[in-house]
C-alpha cells in the first residue's frame, strides 16, 4: 500500500511493537527518501517502510533490512550504498529475512550445496580470515576459552589439515606456505598434539603420531629445539623418536656422506640421521640387538665398508644384508634358516644383548642400510 508524502525527517516509527529507523547504532544506513512509503509484511505484521532507500528494522527480537521497499533475504553484499563503512557479507534467512548472528550451520536452507559452519558477528558481518574467538573477544562464540579459528574467503570454518599462506586457498597474511591443523571444532592446534585414528584429532592417518605446532599454529618439521630439548620430525611433521639424548649426541659428529649412524648399546637402539654436524635430523630409529657380555659390540667411531647379500652362521643360520663397520663387526638381519624364502627364523631376538658382537636388525632395517647407506659413512657405537 502506498502512502501519501510525509515529513522529510529521518524515518523512525513504532508500528505494533516494531521499531524501524534510518541510521542509528545498528548498522548505519543511508538516508532514505521518506516522501513515499509502502507497507510490507515483517514478522507477521504490516509495517510501513520507505519506497526508496535503506532501513533497518527490529521486530520480535530479530533484525531485518529493507532496501527500496523490499525485505532483503539470503546473501547480501553490504556496501557504502547501504550505509556501511566497510564492504562485507551478511545473510538474512530466506523465510523471514532475519539477520544471522553467531554460529550458523549453513546448508540447503541457505542455498548452500555443502553443509558447513560460518560465524557472523553481533553486527551480522560474516567473519573471514583469522578470528580470535571465545569469552572476552569480539566473537563471543559461547566458549569460555579463547582460541583462534580461520574462516576462508567464503566464510567457511576450516577444520582438519589446511595449507595456509600466500598462493593457497587460505591466504592468512603469511608470505610463507605452511601447514596448520584445526580440530573438528575449528580450533587452531598449537603445542604438542597426538593425531591420527582413535584420537580427538583424526587427521586422516590410521596410525597415531605426535606432532608439534608452534605458537602460530605452524606444523614443525625437521630439527626443532623445544623448551631446551632437541626433537626431530619427518617431512609429515611426525615425531620420529622421543630419544632426545641420542639426537643431541649426534650433533657433535661429522660424516662425509650426509648420513650418520649411532648405536646405543645400553638401550639396544640404532638411529640413522641425515644432514650434517650440528644439524643432524632423525631419518630412522630402530630397535636392535648388540653383543652379549662375553662378545660385546665394540665402541668407538668407525666407517661403513664392505656389504654383502648374506653370510651363514652356526650349523643352520643365515644373516641377510650385512654392512661392515669395523673388522668383523657388522649390521645385519636377525638370524634366519638357510632357505632363500626366509621362511624360518632361528633367532629373532631384538632389544637385548645376545649377539656375537654384531648389530642385529629387522630384515627390512638391515636391507635399508644395505641399499641406502654409502661407504665411508660415520658410525658411532657408545654406551
Amino acid at each position: 500500500m502506498r502512502r501519501s508524502k510525509v515529513s522529510t525527517m529521518a524515518f523512525f516509527l513504532v508500528v505494533s511493537g516494531i521499531t524501524a529507523g534510518i541510521g542509528g547504532t545498528f548498522p548505519q544506513a543511508v538516508q532514505a527518501d521518506t516522501q513515499s512509503t509502502k507497507e510490507i509484511m515483517i514478522e507477521g505484521k504490516m509495517t510501513t517502510v520507505p519506497e526508496k532507500g535503506n532501513v533497518w528494522i527490529k521486530a520480535n527480537g530479530y533484525t531485518h533490512f529493507v532496501k527500496d521497499g523490499q525485505l532483503v533475504k539470503g546473501w547480501k553484499r553490504m556496501t557504502k550504498s547501504e550505509g556501511e563503512k566497510t564492504d562485507h557479507y551478511s545473510f538474512f534467512d530466506n523465510t523471514y529475512g532475519r539477520l544471522y548472528t553467531g554460529w550458523r550451520k549453513m546448508g540447503k536452507a541457505e542455498g548452500e550445496k555443502t553443509e558447513h559452519w560460518s560465524y557472523f558477528g553481533d553486527n551480522g558481518w560474516l567473519r573471514t580470515g583469522w578470528q580470535r574467538m571465545g569469552k572476552g573477544t569480539s566473537n563471543p562464540d559461547g566458549n569460555n576459552v579463547m582460541h583462534w579459528s580461520y574462516f576462508g574467503n567464503d566464510g567457511w570454518l576450516r577444520t582438519g589439515w589446511n595449507l595456509m599462506g600466500k598462493g593457497t586457498s587460505n591466504p592468512d597474511g603469511n608470505a610463507q606456505k605452511h601447514w596448520s591443523y584445526f580440530g573438528n571444532n575449528g580450533w587452531l592446534r598449537t603445542g604438542w598434539q597426538t593425531l591420527g585414528k582413535g584420537t580427538s584429532d583424526p587427521d586422516g592417518n590410521s596410525e597415531k603420531h605426535k606432532s608439534y605446532f608452534g605458537g602460530n599454529g605452524w606444523l614443525v618439521t625437521g630439527l626443532k629445539n623445544i623448551n631446551g630439548t632437541l626433537y626431530s620430525f619427518d617431512g609429515r611433521g611426525w615425531l620420529i623418536s622421543e630419544d632426545n639424548e641420542m639426537l643431541t649426541k649426534a650433533q657433535s659428529y661429522s660424516s662425509p656422506t650426509g648420513y650418520l649412524i649411532l648405536v646405543n648399546r645400553d638401550k639396544c637402539r640404532t638411529a640413522v640421521f641425515t644432514g650434517g654436524k650440528n644439524n643432524w635430523n632423525y631419518t630412522k630409529y630402530w630397535i636392535c640387538s648388540v653383543g652379549k657380555p662375553s662378545s660385546y659390540t665394540v665402541t668407538g667411531v668407525f666407517k661403513t665398508g664392505q656389504k654383502g647379500l648374506y653370510f651363514d652362521t652356526g650349523t643352520n643360520g643365515r644373516c641377510w644384508y650385512y654392512t661392515r663397520f669395523y673388522g668383523s663387526f657388522l649390521f645385519h638381519s636377525i638370524i634366519y634358516d638357510r632357505s632363500f624364502d626366509r621362511s624360518g627364523i632361528v633367532d629373532g631376538t631384538l632389544g637385548a644383548k645376545v649377539s656375537h658382537g654384531c648389530v642385529r636388525l629387522r630384515l627390512e632395517d638391515a636391507k635399508w642400510i644395505y641399499d641406502v647407506i654409502p661407504s665411508n659413512t660415520t658410525v658411532v657405537v657408545y654406551n
